[in-house]
């Protein structure tokens, strides 16, 4: 039997547009995004792409439900954990992929209180898989 050639779709881009400057606040040094929850309809299934760069404090406790994230980090190390009790560290070119689901209180620092440099994405599940349990999976 012959295979058949792939089907390439193509696409073209809607928009380009600049990402979002936000600067520093209490919990970085600088922000930026570069998808914003402005449109989700434009951007569904993804929700946020942030770009920080913190030291100190970082991001402390705080909770998420129902969303994934993925995060890449780009310089640095990057301490996380969370209530159930998962703890590690991710440096340069590591990515951490974290499902919420049903709900979860984590962190992340950067590392001895150093500076980390972090790509986010935030991304939306389908309404069916919103609620399953939490996992991580890093990829070092």
């Amino acid at each position: 039997m012959d295979a058949q050639p792939a089907t390439i779709t193509r696409r073209t881009a809607a928009r380009v547009e600049d990402r979002l400057h936000l600067g520093p606040d209490a919990q970085v040094d600088d922000k930026s995004l570069l998808v914003t929850p402005a449109a989700p309809r434009l951007t569904d299934p993804f929700l946020v792409l942030a770009g920080d760069l913190f030291s100190s404090p970082g991001f402390d406790w705080h909770p998420h439900r129902g969303l994934q994230t993925v995060t890449l980090v780009l310089d640095g190390a990057l301490e996380h954990g969370d209530n159930p009790g998962n703890a590690g560290a991710l440096t340069a070119g590591d990515v951490q992929s974290m499902t919420a689901g049903r709900g979860i209180i984590h962190r992340e620092l950067a590392l001895r209180d150093e500076r980390a440099h972090t790509v986010q994405l935030w991304v939306n599940p389908p309404a069916g898989l919103k609620m399953t349990g939490t996992r991580y999976q890093d990829l070092l």
